[in-house]
């Protein structure tokens, strides 16, 4: 696809490789787990040193920006910008873009955690975020994507998913169900596209709901 000229074209192993697909993929006994997330978890003061960069007048339309949140919810922060009278002509909009791209990655994060932490959560990725002690989150190291994430899909009860996506399915969903797994995902439109029988939340109280009934 690239040498006809595709050059955003990019392989996903655990979904297209028949190495992974053809292959009866052992649970990993370390790996077995009640909930497990994948993915990059960074720490809320790596959010604060972006957002000390900008002028004031920014980071008080970021705040109110951010006020408007819906907890679990993916947030359209251009819109909101545009209605804030920043658009791709101000000489801050890729930086300014950039923030609300982590900071959402980072708030929506920590909800899935705080929303599904009583029932013992386990996570593998990288960043800076360390959990609290007792708090019931557990750290492990990033796994390398060809050798040992898929024995993590298919080792985990549950795979959870919270993405910076309005209405796509992330490509984690796909890897999970390649892979023999079970994944619990937000409500976005083309998971039921995708997936006849996915099981989705649509809000932090359903997550919790449906995770604890999973796991029961």
């Amino acid at each position: 696809l690239r040498a006809q000229g595709f050059k955003n074209t990019f392989h996903s192993p655990c979904v297209f490789d028949p190495q992974y697909q053809n292959t009866k993929i052992i649970p990993a006994p370390k790996m077995i787990h009640p909930l497990v997330f994948a993915g990059t978890v960074l720490d809320e003061k790596v959010i604060e040193s972006l957002k000390s960069k900008f002028s004031l007048d920014i980071v008080q339309i970021l705040s109110k920006i951010k006020k408007r949140r819906i907890p679990g919810k993916y947030q359209d922060y251009v819109s909101e910008l545009s209605e804030e009278g920043i658009d791709y002509r101000h000489s801050e909009f890729e930086s300014i873009c950039h923030y609300n791209i982590l900071e959402q990655k980072y708030l929506l994060r920590m909800e899935l955690f705080e929303a599904t932490r009583p029932l013992e959560l386990h996570f593998y990725g990288q960043g800076n975020y360390i959990p609290g002690l007792n708090s019931n989150i557990f750290r492990h190291q990033n796994l390398n994507q060809l050798s040992k994430l898929p024995r993590l899909y298919r080792s985990a009860k549950i795979q959870l998913s919270v993405e910076l996506l309005p209405s796509s399915t992330h490509q984690r969903l796909f890897e999970t169900s390649a892979c023999g797994g079970a994944f619990l995902a937000e409500d976005k439109i083309d998971i039921k596209k995708d997936f006849e029988s996915a099981i989705i939340w649509s809000d932090l109280a359903d997550l919790k709901l449906k995770a604890a009934a999973l796991l029961a």
